[in-house]
């Protein structure tokens, strides 16, 4: 706002993961991850929002995971955050569209990033469950991100957008041979 005298466009990407079982996940790795990931998410949503309101409109767009939709062993604290996360989107669409303000979120899926730790056998797990059998990359993110913030994007609020490789829309995945 003080630069450019307007808010366009907010990406809230920040975000920090936990790999605990939820048995060994302490209250204070709870609500740190929470903290961060869905109270900092918010928190910048609203701040660009009550500026994109006043301007006549702008684009949200809030970085979910397909954590948030699946149950990933030793993701507790982050998928439950993530699952908020793709939830305050739609209130804040629903809340807002009105005003112009349109929300969406992004939901990866496997994707090498500086927070991922995807060890061989998890990575292999992710790869036979993923019908394209590839990871993602931050381009494909970033590409979902520059549509949703586009003019292509303007009657489009409230979406959770999977850049996932298929990995949410899968079902039970084996050899197509044993089908034949």
């Amino acid at each position: 706002m003080r630069r450019f005298g307007r808010i366009d466009i907010a990406v809230n990407n920040a975000g920090i993961a936990l790999h605990k079982l939820a048995l060994d996940t302490s209250l204070e790795d709870w609500e740190r991850v929470l903290r961060i990931n869905l109270t900092g998410s918010f928190l910048t949503a609203q701040a660009a929002a009550r500026h994109m309101v006043k301007q006549g409109g702008g684009r949200i767009i809030q970085m979910g995971s397909i954590s948030g939709q699946r149950g990933n062993m030793g993701g507790i604290a982050y998928g439950a955050s993530k699952a908020a996360v793709m939830h305050i989107c739609k209130v804040l669409a629903v809340e807002l569209s009105g005003q112009g303000v349109m929300v969406n979120a992004i939901a990866p899926g496997p994707i090498e990033t500086g927070i991922s730790k995807h060890g061989p056998s998890r990575k292999q797990g992710y790869l036979d469950r993923i019908p394209t059998h590839t990871y993602g990359n931050v381009d494909a993110v970033a590409n979902a991100a520059v549509y949703l913030a586009s003019d292509e994007c303007d009657w489009v609020t409230g979406h959770v957008l999977n850049v996932d490789g298929g990995y949410g829309a899968a079902g039970l995945s084996y050899d197509p041979a044993e089908i034949r």
